[in-house]
């Protein structure tokens, strides 16, 4: 199950990347739906960028029916947790079967935890409303590192978490012998590990990291002196809603889809004799 929400929510980043600049035959039933849910909300906060984008149509009553305009609606949204207010800019955009739609579109990068209301209004009446969520930030414990210089791992458990992180980089910050400046090597994990628990559970492979980090300082495997300055991961966390893809449960008088992506970075300390397991100094500062 967690391999299919992994494949459905990919999918459906795909998808709403494309409807937000495709056309589409937004329609109601007048009998089933009599006229509570009016709009089209499509789109997804995205943590990863200062710049988000919503796709919002009025829904047509039916498939003769002329186009509905959001014209004199905004579009607004609320940070639930610090308050923070937003109008986001309506822009017309051409879509790929020839027509316009609108994208409304606000500069703001959303926040791990925070609760965010997008609101459809006009003239101070509330049209449609979506609640989404950002991933929360999940407690990290790392394992003490085992094994030798040719076979070292470390065990990272994300306590409590319920689903697979994505896209998961170490980043190893390392100073080589020439001393010519901190270099920044990142290690693609892609999506690793399985769910335990504890949560979720992963290995790092600090011997497999060690070769990586001297191909990219373009170094030979034996050479000495790499210190390490920091270590640290990135991960891609995806809310609720992309495991429950077509309930709706967060949108009111609106169908569609609305949803959040966040970003998680950690940091944590190499002891000196890991470290010297994978040939490098000790050069990491104290948290």
């Amino acid at each position: 199950m967690k391999a299919f929400h992994h494949i459905a929510r990919t999918t459906m980043l795909a998808t709403i990347s494309l409807l937000t600049f495709a056309g589409c035959e937004n329609t109601i039933d007048p009998i089933a739906d009599e006229g509570k849910d009016t709009f089209a909300i499509y789109g997804y906060l995205d943590m990863r960028s200062s710049l988000q984008k919503v796709r919002v149509e009025l829904l047509r009553p039916t498939v003769l029916s002329e186009p509905l305009s959001v014209d004199g609606y905004q579009v607004s949204s609320i940070d639930q947790n610090d308050g923070t207010f937003q109008i986001w800019k309506d822009s017309m955009v051409v879509l790929s079967n020839g027509g316009v739609g609108n994208l409304f579109v606000s500069k703001f990068q959303p926040q791990l935890g925070h609760v965010y209301s997008l609101i459809v209004s006009r003239n101070g009446v509330t049209g449609a409303e979506a609640i989404v969520e950002l991933p929360k930030q999940p407690e990290v414990f790392v394992e003490p590192s085992v094994g030798d210089s040719l076979d070292l791992s470390q065990r990272i458990a994300l306590l409590g978490a319920t689903d697979k992180p994505t896209a998961v980089y170490l980043l190893y910050e390392v100073i080589p012998p020439d001393d010519s400046g901190v270099k920044v090597i990142r290690v693609a994990y892609g999506d690793p590990g399985a769910a335990s628990a504890r949560g979720w559970e992963f290995d790092v492979n600090l011997t497999s990291d060690r070769y990586v980090i001297m191909n990219g300082l373009g170094l030979n495997i034996k050479t000495k002196g790499v210190i390490v300055r920091r270590v640290s991961m990135e991960m891609t966390l995806f809310s609720k809603e992309w495991g429950s893809i077509g309930k709706e449960t967060n949108l009111k008088r609106a169908h569609g889809f609305l949803a959040s992506v966040g970003v998680f970075e950690h940091t944590w300390q190499l002891d000196s004799v890991t470290l010297g397991k994978m040939g490098f100094l000790n050069g990491q500062i104290p948290n």
